[in-house]
């Protein structure tokens, strides 16, 4: 999750940074590592838990909103098995 000051910084509320991506789904979509996800499906999670709970337990079309390492918002879509 990111700190407090961080999520001040890029002026959301709550998101949730990939680091050390090893595989599983965030791998499998090819998500960069410092991506920032904010959303999945338009829901936000509220914990790491929930996150990959959203990732893991959706099938067809998955949304997720966040920011690129670079500081772009971005709006990617997958289409998971």
């Amino acid at each position: 999750p990111l700190s407090r000051a961080e999520a001040e910084r890029l002026g959301v509320a709550r998101g949730f940074r990939l680091s050390a991506i090893r595989g599983g789904q965030a791998a499998q979509l090819g998500l960069p590592e410092g991506f920032v996800i904010l959303s999945v499906n338009g829901d936000v999670p509220e914990d790491v838990a929930g996150l990959e709970r959203m990732l893991i337990g959706t099938r067809g079309r998955i949304v997720i909103d966040g920011i690129a390492p670079n500081g772009q918002r971005q709006r990617l879509s997958y289409y998971s098995y």
